[in-house]
């Protein structure tokens, strides 16, 4: 799939009215799209380049701001080699942060449908423990189950997952209710 004419296609008249895709992609501008294979984008699929200057959470929540019963939303992240953190422009989201992005993060719930997924690429994963409670902690908050695609070098964690791939891993936590 060709990210970069999807993105082109959202930029040609950014005076029109726009029609609200039920899934949202959100894509650090430092990611090289030509790399990327994992991304779910389709016709439904509504693209936003973060600005690597801006803080990204403060960027996706400004969208959010306007939105309702959003089913998807796909967070790519740069990879900036920090264990389980995801760099979206200025901002790290990890588990570190989230008290720091509560106030955004649950604006977020908001917009979402009840059965909303939110899939994160671009992390590394170095201690499993810390990144499963990332995880955990922000499906409570959002209220969304929550996917990864991670890269890892835990060889433990490797054994413990079938279809293991050395260059990815897919993660995903569901909201305890």
């Amino acid at each position: 799939m060709n990210y970069l004419a999807l993105i082109d296609r959202h930029r040609q008249d950014p005076l029109a009215p726009r029609r609200c895709l039920p899934n949202l992609a959100f894509i650090d501008s430092r990611v090289d799209l030509n790399q990327v294979t994992l991304i779910n984008v389709n016709r439904r699929t509504e693209i936003f380049l973060i600005d690597s200057d801006r803080d990204g959470i403060e960027q996706i929540t400004e969208v959010l701001g306007d939105r309702c019963h959003v089913q998807s939303i796909q967070l790519i992240g740069f990879e900036n080699g920090n264990d389980a953190s995801l760099q979206l422009g200025l901002s790290q989201l990890n588990i570190y942060t989230l008290e720091a992005y509560l106030n955004d993060l649950s604006q977020w719930r908001t917009a979402l449908s009840a059965r909303s997924v939110i899939v994160l690429y671009g992390c590394l994963v170095l201690v499993e423990s810390i990144f499963y409670n990332f995880l955990q902690q922000l499906a409570g908050i959002t209220g969304s189950d929550i996917g990864a695609f991670v890269s890892t070098t835990d060889s433990h964690l490797a054994q413990n997952v079938s279809n293991y791939d050395a260059n990815s891993l897919m993660m995903a936590w569901q909201p305890q209710i």
